[in-house]
């Protein structure tokens, strides 16, 4: 990746109002974890600026500039217009979607936001933007749920569970699990994931998986929990653990006291079903 004085002297080679960065870089700067490596900077130019591509900079006329944010002196897109750039021209939608899912936890965008700019940029690019957005739509706050879904919808016997839905305990506590399947009061959890944001858990104050798991099972649910690396590596397994649990589990209903506030994380569904994938 380019360092970020290299960086620097990209945009410094234009008027400061007719550029704006929307490399990876940007996003890093946003404070987004999983941004992957690029050797390139990316840059968005007003429509009428005439230099070309050089070297690692690599430029996108645009109609459409957004109003910059300066973060540490340089002009830089606003991140929900990062998010979109990235998604347009990453082809790993795995990646996209471990980025925008952090983004959306850390509220640097809606997904609303994400939304609208799919539907003003360009069309190069955009179903693998939809499809990033219609999994967020649908609940996933990582790439590992994401997975985890993969391996409930190829079951036959599994249901499609509430993702990332908050629910109150027998004692009055909130927690926010990654996947319930409620007739079978069953909750699978990504070992080892990114603690929720406030603003998508609500009053989940549960940091430490251990505790987490403590909780809801004390409450009467069903806790089943993988690494990321388990599920990826070991996928056939984690969903036979998954379906022998629920085969034994289903019909049992929510346990009394355990009581569901929000059937998924704040903010869905958005609008993204308008637009065609």
């Amino acid at each position: 990746m380019p360092s970020r004085i290299g960086t620097g002297l990209a945009l410094r080679c234009f008027t400061p109002a007719r550029v704006r960065c929307s490399t990876t870089s940007t996003l890093q700067r946003y404070g987004l974890p999983y941004v992957p490596t690029s050797s390139t900077v990316r840059v968005l130019v007003d429509a009428t600026v005439q230099r070309v591509s050089r070297d690692f900079v690599v430029l996108r006329r645009t109609t459409r500039l957004p109003r910059p944010i300066v973060i540490e002196g340089f002009p830089v897109a606003p991140a929900r217009r990062a998010m979109a750039e990235m998604a347009l021209r990453h082809p790993n939608e795995r990646d996209t979607l471990a980025v925008a899912a952090a983004g959306l936890q850390r509220n640097r965008f809606t997904l609303d936001q994400l939304v609208e700019e799919a539907k003003l940029g360009p069309a190069r690019g955009r179903p693998r933007l939809l499809r990033v957005i219609a999994e967020l739509e649908r609940g996933m706050r990582s790439a590992p749920e994401a997975d985890v879904r993969r391996l409930i919808l190829s079951s036959r016997i599994l249901p499609e569970p509430l993702w990332n839905p908050l629910i109150q305990l027998p004692d009055g506590r909130k927690i926010s699990p990654d996947a319930l399947f409620v007739d079978a009061a069953m909750v699978h959890e990504v070992n080892g994931r990114d603690a929720h944001a406030e603003a998508e858990a609500g009053e989940d104050a549960f940091e430490d998986m251990h505790v987490r798991a403590d909780a809801m099972v004390t409450g009467g649910l069903t806790v089943l929990g993988n690494t990321p690396r388990r599920i990826s590596t070991y996928g056939p397994d984690v969903l036979q653990q998954l379906e022998t649990c629920y085969l034994r589990e289903r019909g049992k209903g929510l346990p009394p006291g355990v009581i569901i506030l929000r059937a998924g994380p704040p903010g869905t569904p958005s609008n993204a079903t308008l637009l065609a994938l």
